[in-house]
C-alpha cells in the first residue's frame, strides 16, 4: 500500500526546522529591513556616481579628440563621484559579504567561540565605522558652516560632495552595528544570494 502524497508532504512540512527569520523578533526584522533599505538606496547612489564618472571621462576624452577642448569640471566632479561611489557602496558590500576578511580563527575554533570571535571583530569594526561616519559628518558640517569651496575653477561648495560621502559612511556604520546585533543574537549577518535576507525574510 503506497503512502498518500499529501501525508508525505504534510509530514515533511512538520519536520522542517524553522528558519532564522521565523525566530527573529518583529522589532529586529523591522530594523533589518530599514537598514537594508538604506543600504540599497546608497548602493544605487554609488552606481549612479560610477556611471557619472564614466560619462564625464568619456565626454572629456571625446571633446579633446574631436574639438581639442577640455571640460574644466570633468576631473573635479569625477573625483567627487569616486568618493561618493566608495562610501555609498560600503554598507551594501558589508551586508552581502563582499568585503575581504581573514577567517583564520573561524577555521580553528569550535562553532560557538568562533561566532563570538566574529562578533567581537564586528564590534571593533562597528566602532571604527562609527568614528569614520562621525568624522565625515563633522567635516561636512564644518565645510557648510565655514563656506569652504574647492580651489579649482568652479569653486564647488565642498559640503555638497561631502554630504553624500558622509551619508554613505553613516549607512556603513549602521550596517556594521546591525552586524554586531545579528551575530550576538544568533542570526546570520549576511544576506542570501537569492535576494532574501538571511536574518530578516524578504527585503
Amino acid at each position: 500500500m503506497t503512502p498518500d502524497i499529501r501525508d508525505m508532504a504534510s509530514s515533511s512540512a512538520k519536520a522542517e526546522p524553522p528558519t532564522p527569520a521565523s525566530r527573529q523578533s518583529p522589532a529586529l526584522t523591522a530594523l533589518v529591513r530599514a537598514v537594508d533599505a538604506l543600504a540599497m538606496g546608497l548602493a544605487a547612489m554609488a552606481g549612479v556616481a560610477l556611471a557619472a564618472v564614466a560619462l564625464l571621462i568619456a565626454g572629456e576624452m571625446a571633446a579633446r579628440a574631436v574639438f581639442a577642448y577640455s571640460f574644466s569640471f570633468a576631473w573635479e566632479f569625477s573625483a567627487y563621484a569616486v568618493g561618493i561611489a566608495i562610501f555609498g557602496g560600503l554598507g551594501w558590500t558589508l551586508r552581502t559579504g563582499g568585503h575581504i576578511r581573514v577567517a583564520l580563527l573561524g577555521s580553528i575554533l569550535p562553532p560557538g567561540p568562533a561566532r563570538w570571535a566574529e562578533a567581537l571583530a564586528a564590534l571593533v569594526g562597528a566602532a571604527l565605522a562609527i568614528l569614520l561616519a562621525a568624522a565625515l559628518v563633522t567635516l561636512c558640517l564644518a565645510s557648510w558652516r565655514d563656506g569652504t569651496r574647492s580651489f579649482l575653477g568652479l569653486e564647488t561648495p565642498l559640503y555638497l560632495p561631502q554630504f553624500f560621502m558622509a551619508l554613505g559612511a553613516v549607512g556603513f556604520a549602521l550596517q556594521a552595528a546591525l552586524r554586531v546585533v545579528l551575530l550576538a543574537s544568533g542570526h546570520p549577518a549576511e544576506r542570501a544570494g537569492n535576494g532574501d535576507t538571511i536574518a530578516g525574510g524578504h527585503a
